[in-house]
């Protein structure tokens, strides 16, 4: 890259006049530093060694001194913002092509494997890997990211699979509340552990791999990320999908939450459902979701919400806010009485 390409992407300032034009590659890390390379100072300390190492450029946000007046010094007001704007540059020149989609969409597309290189999920990762993902993906790859990522500005023309259209089909042969089997165009996909709660987005997913032509494989729908079931004991101790009566459902997100808790209404009509929610989301529950006939305790921590789910006897307990390890803190430690406690 032009030395004056990256001054203008950056909105930096040259406090030079290096000899050098143009930078072979941008780099965060000394490790993978080459000679030619454009080297970013997050660490001041680090720039000495790059310079040792051959860079051509650095590019930094705070004071300091000039090493070296033959390469490149370019200072940048936020070392993140110069990021995300050379990762704007990188997306056009290499002709990426970003796939928006929700949150639970973006959460499935993890449980695809594709035969091909040229698409890749992003998770919502800090500036600094995801500008490396973009730097070493090819030309022209997919890139499939949440709607809700912080750095979703930084692309530009995507596709969004919640608005495309559907031209594909997709059936649902037989299903439990978290479990199905279904037909996608002409091919059976018998018993996976996913929840109904997912079809619509699935359907999404499997259209746009059909439409572009990109073969996939299901590695497997053990659902880790929204909606997520644990079947328990009484005493909360996990034990093997199917195998009981009694399920604690774990919904970090809330903003999901609000559309699985009209899941479980419509679904589970029959069995005694529990919602616990974060105190702190008390009246942005009331706000903003639709009228619940589900039982619903708010709890402002742990030790309270371990006490409200041990006196709770509902058949589906659905937990926002927590992930399944959260089940360790709800066991009853049983111990043998003493003499003492006779």
């Amino acid at each position: 890259m032009r030395l004056e390409n990256v001054v203008a992407l950056t909105h930096g300032e040259l406090q030079n006049s290096p000899i050098v034009h143009t930078f072979e590659n941008i780099v965060l890390d000394t490790k993978y530093l080459k000679r030619g390379d454009l080297f970013f100072a997050y660490n001041k300390t680090d720039i000495t060694n790059a310079i040792q190492a051959g860079a051509y450029g650095v590019i930094f946000d705070s004071s300091i001194e000039i090493e070296d007046d033959e390469i490149a010094w370019i200072k940048v007001s936020d070392l993140d913002d110069a990021l995300k704007r050379l990762s704007r540059f990188y997306i056009i020149e290499k002709g990426l092509k970003p796939v928006a989609c929700c949150k639970i969409t973006h959460s499935l597309a993890h449980m695809f494997k594709t035969d091909r290189e040229d698409l890749v999920v992003l998770d919502d990762v800090h500036i600094r890997t995801l500008f490396t993902q973009l730097a070493t993906v090819a030309p022209n790859t997919y890139i499939v990211y949440s709607h809700h990522s912080i750095y979703a500005d930084i692309f530009v023309g995507s596709i969004d699979l919640d608005t495309q259209k559907i031209s594909t089909t997709l059936e649902l042969c037989e299903h439990t509340l978290f479990e199905i089997s279904f037909v996608f165009e002409t091919r059976y996909y018998e018993r996976q552990q996913i929840s109904p709660f997912f079809v619509p987005y699935l359907h999404k997913l499997l259209n746009f791999y059909t439409q572009h032509a990109i073969d996939f494989k299901i590695k497997s729908f053990y659902n880790k990320v929204h909606f997520i079931p644990v079947f328990v004991n009484k005493n909360f101790e996990e034990q093997e999908f199917g195998s009981t009566q009694k399920v604690v459902i774990f919904e970090p997100d809330f903003e999901v939450a609000q559309q699985e808790i009209v899941f479980l209404q419509q679904q589970a009509s029959w069995a005694k459902k529990t919602v616990f929610i974060p105190l702190e989301y008390k009246q942005k529950y009331y706000d903003e979701c639709v009228t619940s006939t589900i039982d619903t305790i708010f709890y402002e921590n742990t030790q309270k919400l371990v006490e409200e789910l041990h006196k709770c006897d509902a058949v589906f307990s659905c937990i926002v806010g927590k992930e399944p390890s959260f089940l360790q803190e709800c066991i009853i430690t049983h111990t043998q009485p003493t003499l003492f406690d006779l």
